[in-house]
């Protein structure tokens, strides 16, 4: 899933961001200086640099909140699928099998799939939205 899915989708808007980087840098290396004694100008070619990155910005925020979404899902079918009743079924003792506070293996399941998901963000997010993208995924698991 992590691999297959989540980083293609992460390096997907890491090239989106690479782009837009490469397009700033040229539009203030190239396009401003030949505009710049024209008023009119400057300011379409401001506002359509303005707009497109916002566009490409609200684009990829949405694309990550959805992988967001699909990363959450993930876990849950996990959890639902590799969890056992006897996890937490106590046995003729009445002693609740397991030692407490050891996390169970569908658990530990989950932990493997979430640290793959942050070795693919590191791997293909800048500082800033890496930051971010974590955030949402541990605060909504």
């Amino acid at each position: 899933f992590v691999q297959n899915r989540v980083a293609r989708v992460l390096e997907a808007v890491s090239g989106a961001a690479t782009i837009m980087s490469m397009l700033q840098d040229h539009y203030v290396a190239c396009v401003a200086p030949r505009v710049r004694g024209h008023i009119g100008d400057l300011a379409l070619c401001s506002g359509g640099v303005a707009m497109l990155m916002k566009a490409v910005s609200e684009a990829a925020t949405a694309v990550l909140q959805r992988l967001v979404d699909a990363i959450i899902i993930q876990a849950e079918k996990t959890l639902m699928i590799e969890q056992k009743r006897s996890d937490f079924t106590p046995d003729a003792s009445g002693a609740a099998l397991g030692a407490v506070g050891q996390p169970t293996g569908a658990c530990l399941l989950v932990c493997t799939q979430l640290a793959a998901v942050q070795r693919a963000a590191g791997a293909a997010l800048g500082a800033a939205n890496l930051g971010g993208f974590l955030l949402e995924v541990g605060t909504r698991t």
